[in-house]
């Protein structure tokens, strides 16, 4: 390092040296933002000053759906002629709240084909191309469907106002399957308030709210009054407020409230959307013998590999 004299005298390097922690904090997020999931987590645990500026959390995903059926186990048969054609599974729900919130998805599961023969089942994930289309670019996908149950990871970091859906092929021909068991979503987000409100409404004794217009519209008057009790300096109504904090939330901050209610909004917003186009309704195999439950997996953190575009496709399914 060296002095802007004329003479290029070097200058003393400790004067140059500054500690991540005095670097602005949307610099913090800028770097995380080109790391891998747990590099990103890795660098904002290094210190607790580091945890604020970064604000990361990861959160379980249980509102993405298809047809309003929780995501869970699935069994597709293939028909001879229309296997080979191109399915929706689900939406990934956009959990976006603001610019830039989502680091990265996750997608999980275990997967295998229907034994014997031929392999042609495959999942992948497309960016939608635009409202009314969902058949844009694959940003993530797995292998081939083995004869035998495999787990596999998708991975991918979602655009600002861009929506996703997961895909599937069984293949044609006659005979084909396609199994998935255990599957999740992890979701790692910018900003740990929007993880708390989604952790505390997977649970069973409220998720149900978000279906129910009439309940949500009563949540939703009631966290505006609390809101303007707030702005206005008075006391809250304790029955109301007892509402919210008999589940875990602290209305006494105003930011809380209001991610409660941008929360409600997405979800609501996001159930009454409808998958584009229409597809075929895949059947749901619970019975199957070669099925168990691997709930541990869920619990697993965001490992550093992903799969993507860069992967050969080997699959028959229309050209991307």
């Amino acid at each position: 390092v060296y002095s802007k004299s004329s003479d290029f005298s070097p200058i003393n390097k400790e004067t140059m040296l500054i500690t991540m922690e005095q670097l602005p904090q949307d610099i913090h997020k800028r770097i995380s933002e080109y790391m891998l999931p747990q590099e990103a987590l890795n660098l904002s645990s290094t210190s607790k000053q580091m945890s604020e500026n970064v604000d990361l959390a990861k959160f379980n995903d249980t509102f993405s759906f298809q047809d309003e059926r929780e995501l869970t186990d699935m069994h597709w048969s293939g028909p001879r002629s229309t296997g080979h054609e191109e399915r929706i599974w689900f939406r990934f729900m956009p959990l976006i709240l603001g610019d830039d919130r989502v680091h990265t998805i996750q997608f999980k599961c275990q997967f295998k084909d229907q034994g014997w023969g031929n392999r042609k089942g495959k999942l992948y994930v497309r960016e939608d191309k635009n409202p009314s289309n969902f058949q844009g670019e694959v940003v993530a996908q797995t292998p081939i469907a083995e004869h035998h149950k495999m787990n596999v990871t998708l991975e991918f970091q979602p655009k600002t106002g861009k929506n996703y859906t997961m895909c599937f092929v069984v293949g044609g021909g006659g005979g084909h399957e396609l199994f998935v068991y255990n599957p999740c979503i992890l979701t790692l987000v910018y900003g740990r308030k929007i993880a708390t409100v989604a952790a505390q409404f997977q649970k069973k004794s409220l998720k149900p709210i978000l279906k129910n217009p009439f309940v949500v519209g009563l949540m939703k008057t009631t966290i505006a009054s609390l809101i303007r009790s707030l702005d206005c300096g008075e006391q809250q109504d304790e029955d109301l407020a007892s509402c919210f904090t008999k589940i875990g939330f602290d209305t006494t901050k105003k930011d809380i409230l209001e991610t409660i209610m941008d929360f409600v909004d997405t979800c609501v917003e996001f159930q009454s959307s409808a998958l584009l186009p229409a597809v075929a309704h895949p059947e749901l195999d619970s019975n199957d013998s070669d099925y168990h439950d691997d709930s541990s997996q869920s619990d697993e953190s965001f490992s550093s590999g992903s799969s993507n575009l860069n992967d050969e496709m080997e699959m028959d399914v229309p050209n991307f």
